[in-house]
């Protein structure tokens, strides 16, 4: 094999390598978060599901009473108020439309899309690494029998937006951010 088709076959590799590993780097960054998006939608329906056993998941007055509570069933390394959302979640993330900016566009439930929800947003760091902004809607009901049935969805009291990688890349709505009964979709930005 002569110098000349070694810098081809070099060359054809180069090429065919920038052709796919973008394609590939994509698939597995999709597929990481899609795995830790699951991951932490089963931690929180275990956390729920715990709470609810022992102690009720409505009639607390405020999102921090809340909170209180909740914080008892998931492993939290940092906790914020609203006054201090950044802290504990990215303080921009982007939507398809638009950047918003978390300390001044998001201060409580009606700003994650709940109609009546209008308690102040508070902001949970998870052991994992996981970032939560989570609002509870002190009106909402569920019966008895809804607590102790494992088929009912128990986070429909709340609206959450997460982010499954913290403050790593690429802060975007649909990638590492997500939300759970909640929309940032109509934020304004304030």
């Amino acid at each position: 094999m002569t110098l000349a088709e070694v810098v081809i076959t070099v060359g054809i590799i180069g090429v065919i390598a920038a052709i796919i590993l973008p394609t590939t780097l994509k698939s597995v960054s999709s597929w990481i978060f899609s795995t830790s998006n699951a991951v932490f939608l089963s931690k929180l329906k275990e956390a729920t599901n715990q709470m609810a056993l022992n102690s009720p998941m409505v009639g607390y007055a405020t999102n921090d009473a809340f909170v209180d509570e909740f914080s008892k069933y998931v492993k939290i390394a940092k906790r914020c108020t609203s006054s201090n959302l950044s802290e504990c979640f990215v303080s921009r993330f982007t939507t398809s439309t638009q950047t918003i900016n978390v300390n001044t566009s998001l201060m409580n439930g009606v700003d994650l899309g709940q109609t009546v929800n209008t308690s102040t947003l508070s902001g949970l760091v998870l052991l994992d690494g996981t970032t939560i902004l989570i609002a509870y809607n002190p009106t909402c009901s569920m019966s008895a029998d809804d607590i102790y049935n494992t088929s009912v969805d128990k986070t429909s009291c709340m609206a959450i937006l997460y982010d499954v990688n913290g403050a790593s890349i690429p802060n975007r709505v649909g990638a590492d951010i997500q939300t759970l009964n909640a929309s940032v979709s109509s934020c304004d930005i304030r």
